[in-house]
């Protein structure tokens, strides 16, 4: 597991911040700090963490020295004397969790919902995007980040303004568009490029409506499905397997190929174990190295 919340102490009290790290010598961290965002910093073998310094005061993050910070961008919160890796330089898969509310209540769901309204933190978000180096790819995750339209569209535009070399992953169930959308929407493929990765479970509005426990969420998926196409954008079906839907594979592959050939992807993917998914694995989970027959049949269509 790959490790993005850090303990971390500050010698100031300030509201939360995002900054970018530099790594440095232990001399060169008095040296003047050319902007708001920037956090100098080196690791420290005695306390066994990095030790920063920034316009908002100094923070130390312990950790060990496999931790490379070097281009990291982090959101630093030093009520809750905690420091979050956002951004990693490293990584070619950083994904903002938007928020962790959701109008769905999938059985297999990962991360099940809350309700918690975190849209004061998507200033941050958008700070720390903006500091993430060039071309890089963004994921943008939930909860349901659409349950927040007018402020993803408003972050998407702020975007397409100042930094179009960033590239979008939107994992949305499609329930929020309208027609009115669309103008934006055009504008915004237009000048970025966006990914919507749309979760679709079976050629069936029944089914599909029971494992997302929302009634009429098939009939609106599809008819927002041709929104975002018809305004250009590239959309990524997602079919999670299980014992609900595994025989049904092969009729939404016959789906897809008469009725979205618009598609960039059809991702196929098992369960992940944590949520409704670990707690249901007997009930959900489907071993397709047993019985490969439905998957081969869908690939093949």
């Amino acid at each position: 597991m790959i490790k993005l919340k850090f303990n971390c102490e500050f010698t100031e009290s300030s509201s939360p911040f995002t900054g970018k790290l530099s790594k440095c010598n232990r001399a060169e961290l008095e040296t003047p700090i050319l902007n708001d965002n920037e956090v100098k910093c080196f690791y420290d073998e005695i306390k066994r963490g990095y030790v920063g310094r920034s316009t908002k005061g100094n923070v130390f993050i312990p950790c060990d020295s496999q931790y490379d910070f070097e281009g990291d961008v982090f959101i630093f919160f030093p009520e809750r004397k905690e420091a979050q890796r956002i951004i990693r330089r490293g990584s070619k898969h950083n994904t903002i969790l938007f928020t962790e509310e959701c109008d769905q209540l999938c059985v297999m769901c990962s991360q099940p919902p809350k309700d918690i309204d975190s849209r004061w933190l998507i200033p941050l978000y958008r700070d720390a995007i903006e500091l993430s180096d060039q071309d890089i790819d963004i994921g943008i995750s939930g909860g349901e980040p659409t349950l927040y339209k007018e402020e993803l569209f408003s972050l998407l535009e702020y975007f397409a303004e100042k930094r179009p070399d960033i590239s979008f992953h939107i994992l949305t169930n499609a329930q929020h568009f309208s027609k009115k959308d669309r103008a934006r929407l055009i504008e915004l493929h237009k000048a970025l490029k966006i990914l919507w990765g749309i979760p679709l479970y079976s050629s069936s509005a029944q089914e599909h409506d029971d494992i997302v426990k929302k009634c009429g969420a098939f009939n609106t998926l599809i008819e927002n499905l041709f929104i975002l196409a018809s305004s250009g954008g590239a959309i990524e079906l997602r079919t999670v397997l299980t014992k609900k839907n595994i025989f049904e594979l092969p009729y939404i592959a016959k789906f897809i190929a008469k009725n979205t050939k618009f598609l960039a992807h059809w991702a196929i993917m098992n369960l992940e174990p944590i949520g409704y998914a670990k707690m249901g694995r007997e009930e959900l989970f489907f071993d397709y190295s047993q019985f490969f027959e439905p998957l081969a049949n869908a690939i093949e269509t």
